[in-house]
């Protein structure tokens, strides 16, 4: 999953990661890293093996996206 490619689905009012305003650049980052962890997961279950292509900022991030992927139960 090419987080990338998911934050290329905003059209309007997208916020790169070191733009300004931070907080909205920070949610918008949060919510792409959400988003690829249920795609990847929602792939997971269909049987197929994804991987997931995403810069993790921070530890806070790791935690959420994690938490995000194991709540899919996905690898087992």
């Amino acid at each position: 999953m090419d987080a990338d490619a998911v934050a290329m689905m905003v059209r309007s009012g997208g916020v790169g990661p070191v733009d300004e305003p931070a907080e909205e650049a920070r949610a918008q980052l949060m919510l792409r890293a959400r988003n690829v962890c249920l795609l990847a997961g929602s792939f997971s279950e269909a049987g197929f093996f994804p991987v997931i292509d995403h810069v993790v900022a921070d530890a806070v991030m790791l935690d959420a996206m994690v938490e995000w992927w194991r709540r899919r139960r996905c690898g087992s």
